[in-house]
């Protein structure tokens, strides 16, 4: 079964196109451990996930999870959980970059998928509300424009006001069609918090400045914590093999036709090689820091 939520691109990425058309349901993205569970057909049993990742064998337990494990749990054992459906959230027992404090709930569904038909449901939050189940604000919007969506994420967050937004999340449910902005200070392409590793590097292509816009802080720590919250590594150099890759894999993903499109030449040898090393500057600065 494929659990993991669709990967949500910036608003303008061609995925994007069309959004705006009819109602789009706006919510506060907010930051935690991407988090799914559903409910087994043959035994109605709940099976925890974090993207590609079983929750079992004691990681369930671990302290990413344990609290919103317990919150669901209680909540199914009152009234069970419907088989058939991917039920998807934030589990907020850790704070990543975000530390929204003591008022924040263990675990925020933001969307339920019909597995039968692969489609993502208008309902999810009423569903979840009826087993007391905390959710991500939402506010139905209907033909807006780029700019009234790209304004919605100034301000301060729902859950604790003294903390700004992450960014906000645009769902078209007509459409299946999904989009998120994040703001200036989250963006995984935004100022570096070290020395840029092209002023070590002398390369005559585009190579080192590539590594530098999408290869920074916010995006490798991002990564760090998933990988930490699904694996139950500890935070360390020991995570270099691991990370690398995926921080690699998350930039051409994410963002090769944004790369296309403002740089000339790349060296994917050389890319490799880049990440693996501000992978391994970032990451030391997150342990020490």
């Amino acid at each position: 079964m494929e659990n993991e939520f669709v990967k949500i691109r910036n608003m303008g990425d061609r995925a994007t196109f069309g959004i705006t058309e009819g109602e789009v349901e706006a919510s506060e993205k907010i930051d935690g451990a991407c988090f799914s569970f559903y409910v087994k057909e043959d035994d109605g049993t709940l099976v925890f996930r974090s993207h590609h990742t079983v929750l079992g064998g004691g990681l369930e337990n671990g302290a990413a999870w344990k609290l919103a494990v317990q919150l669901i749990s209680d909540a199914h054992a009152k009234t069970p959980f419907k088989p058939g459906y991917m039920y998807f959230g934030e589990s907020m027992c850790k704070p990543h970059r975000i530390d929204y404090g003591d008022r924040i709930a263990p675990f925020y569904g933001f969307a339920i998928r019909n597995e039968k038909y692969g489609i993502y449901i208008k309902n999810w939050k009423e569903i979840f509300s009826a087993y007391n189940i905390p959710t991500v604000s939402t506010t139905i919007l209907h033909d807006p424009t780029v700019e009234e969506m790209k304004a919605m994420v100034k301000g301060p967050s729902i859950i604790n006001p003294d903390k700004m937004r992450e960014g906000m999340v645009f769902k078209n449910y007509e459409l299946q069609k999904f989009a998120k902005i994040v703001a200036d200070e989250f963006r995984e392409s935004s100022k570096q918090k070290i020395k840029p590793i092209n002023q070590e590097c002398k390369i005559l292509d585009e190579t080192p400045s590539i590594v530098d816009t999408y290869c920074n802080y916010a995006r490798v720590v991002k990564r760090v914590h998933e990988l930490c919250d699904e694996t139950g590594m500890s935070l360390g150099m020991e995570l270099m093999p691991k990370i690398a890759p995926i921080v690699r894999a998350d930039i051409l993903t994410e963002c090769i036709i944004e790369i296309s499109e403002k740089f000339g030449n790349m060296d994917f040898r050389k890319f490799n090689k880049l990440v693996a090393a501000s992978c391994a500057k970032h990451l030391k600065h997150l342990i020490e820091s």
